[in-house]
């Protein structure tokens, strides 16, 4: 199990200039692509691993991947949407669908996760709505950061 290091606050600190955003943006993504991982492990476990074991662990991984999502959540509605709001005549539009993304990107994991605490779907069932949401989420992160790169002229 993995220990799970917070992003860093959401502060003063953190700079607004364009590239040092896409630059942090693009470390939490590996963080939470790490994560992923993390979730693909726990769905992947079998042989002599009993059921219980199994869901325990995916139960962790997907609440650990919660936790650090939201929050990379929190810090691009933070730092990358008025950005994106500041770009040109578009940039509103990119903002509000950033966050009507995020919402809908909660809604999901926070399913899953209220899922897996519930302990009421079978452990196949969880294992294919945790996979489904691995992949969904690293194509997401794929397109963002080719979107924003884009946005904010940042070299790949």
């Amino acid at each position: 199990m993995r220990d799970i290091v917070p992003f860093g606050p959401i502060s003063a600190r953190t700079s607004t200039d364009p590239e040092r955003v896409f630059a942090r943006v693009r470390r939490e993504h590996g963080m939470i692509r790490a994560l992923l991982d993390d979730v693909e492990r726990a769905c992947a476990i079998g042989g002599p691993s009993p059921a219980g074991a199994r869901a325990t662990r995916l139960r962790q991984a997907v609440w650990d991947l919660y936790l650090l999502f939201d929050e990379h959540l929190a810090m691009e509605e933070a730092y990358v949407a008025p950005i994106l709001r500041a770009f040109d005549a578009a940039g509103e539009r990119r903002a509000v669908d950033l966050i009507l993304e995020h919402n809908e990107q909660r809604r999901v994991i926070l399913e899953l996760v209220e899922n897996a605490e519930r302990d009421e779907k079978a452990l196949p069932q969880l294992v294919e709505e945790a996979t489904s949401l691995v992949g969904v989420f690293r194509a997401d992160m794929i397109i963002e950061e080719s979107a924003l790169a884009v946005v904010f002229a940042v070299p790949g």
